[in-house]
């Protein structure tokens, strides 16, 4: 009775979000009741009765929602419907044609919020994203055409497959997923899309088809050996080619590819436990993104060019202070909770034997950290080149920026009574077997 409560009062919230055509003050604390339903959802014990899935279509909602609310960009609305109804549609099918037909759906959405942006780069991006989409999907279709030969169905891949074809086929529909998760070495189309995007659109790009893509390759399986080198050169690629980045946006397509192969990682090594921390770095790191965008949006910032930023920690120290905490958490680096997440990953490759892994995550994090906090140093320049902005926060609306601190220390502090408590329990249980 009470999960249907909360989902009336979502729905509730939402259409005076939407279609009520709420703004301001009024629709920035509707927007915040939104996210404490989600956080009562996600504390609240209903993964075995809800499911991931529910879950899952949760944060498409409430994603959705912030995006309208944020852009301010009513007449996008129905292509918003488009990605989110794709993505419901990814986390709800047991059949890959259906997996298909909603992956199409949300690349559709998607390549029309591309082509909205104007100049050469804007369509450039938009035509590469359509043309190397329609080859990921075709490699889709491949996958599943060698499933359904070798097992005469394309129910989804939860059987185990065990035959030649049906595991070439699992093969070709994780490469595509991975596509979309731009892993390398398929991230080449990446850069030159989202740096003709809008920051809307990136926004848009790096939270709902993440989820549901990480749902999917959790449900579908992943094929080690492919997917670990991908992880892999993913972490290498990453942390390197974000070092000399000149565009916010671009380098979000390198951290992007470093916090995702963390995340698939989690899978590889965690079992149903990785899963759990999976989904848990996902959400942070989804959570600070959405931090981060919503900041720029704000600053109406169009170049995306990082120099344009310098100067801005001193002129407001509000907005200096909540790029400190949301690049540190990034970064992680402790006490925020993406570094208890890295810990846990890093801690588990170890005990599986992969030591050189284990230090190569180490190197890649530092390195990580560097371009991270690269951005911070130039926010608290000397030179006050923080003008060339069209808008700045002002001190009072601090307000807007407390939901996203609030929400990082609830990650935090949940996540590290967790941790203690999970560390206790394996420190007692080798106790009471040394006592035997």
């Amino acid at each position: 009775m009470l999960i249907l409560w909360m989902d009336g009062l979502m729905v509730g919230v939402l259409l005076l979000l939407v279609l009520g055509g709420v703004r301001g003050a009024i629709g920035k604390w509707l927007l915040l009741l939104l996210i404490v339903e989600l956080g009562i959802c996600l504390v609240g014990g209903w993964g075995g009765s809800i499911g991931l899935n529910v879950l899952c279509g949760r944060l498409f909602i409430i994603i959705t929602s912030i995006l309208i609310v944020v852009g301010n960009l009513k007449e996008v609305f129905i292509i918003n419907i488009f990605v989110i109804l794709g993505a419901f549609i990814l986390v709800s099918s047991e059949n890959l044609i259906m997996i298909y037909l909603g992956l199409e759906m949300q690349n559709l959405g998607l390549f029309v919020l591309l082509g909205r942006s104007r100049g050469l780069r804007g369509v450039e991006g938009a035509l590469k994203f359509f043309i190397l989409g329609a080859v990921s999907s075709a490699v889709f279709l491949l996958g599943v055409a060698f499933v359904y030969g070798g097992s005469g169905e394309v129910c989804f891949l939860g059987n185990n497959y065990i035959g030649l074809l049906e595991s070439w086929g699992r093969g070709f529909i994780t490469v595509a997923l991975l596509f979309k998760l731009t892993m390398v070495p398929f991230h080449f189309w990446a850069p030159d899309v989202y740096g003709g995007a809008s920051f809307y659109t990136i926004l848009l790009l790096v939270t709902i088809p993440k989820i549901s893509i990480f749902y999917l390759l959790m449900q579908v399986g992943l094929e080690y050996e492919i997917v670990v080198w991908c992880v892999i050169l993913s972490l290498l690629v990453g942390g390197i080619g974000g070092l000399n980045q000149a565009s916010m946006k671009k380098l979000f397509v390198y951290s992007g590819m470093i916090n995702m192969g963390m995340v698939i990682l989690g899978l590889l090594v965690g079992g149903n436990s990785g899963i759990v921390i999976s989904f848990v770095y996902l959400i942070i790191y989804m959570i600070v993104t959405i931090g981060v965008f919503f900041i720029l949006l704000q600053l109406k910032w169009g170049s995306g060019f990082i120099v344009e930023l310098v100067g801005v920690g001193r002129k407001n120290s509000v907005l200096g202070v909540s790029f400190i905490l949301l690049f540190f958490t990034l970064a992680g680096i402790p006490p925020f909770g993406i570094f208890f997440v890295k810990l846990w990953i890093i801690m588990s490759v170890l005990m599986s034997g992969g030591g050189l892994l284990a230090a190569g995550l180490v190197l890649v994090s530092v390195i990580a950290g560097v371009f991270y906090v690269r951005v911070i140093s130039i926010i608290y320049e000397k030179a006050a080149w923080g003008d060339r902005l069209k808008g700045i926060l002002s001190k009072r609306e601090w307000l807007l920026l407390f939901p996203w601190v609030l929400i990082g220390m609830f990650a935090f502090f949940t996540y590290f009574y967790w941790l203690v408590l999970y560390w206790g329990l394996v420190v007692f249980d080798g106790f009471l077997e040394g006592l035997k």
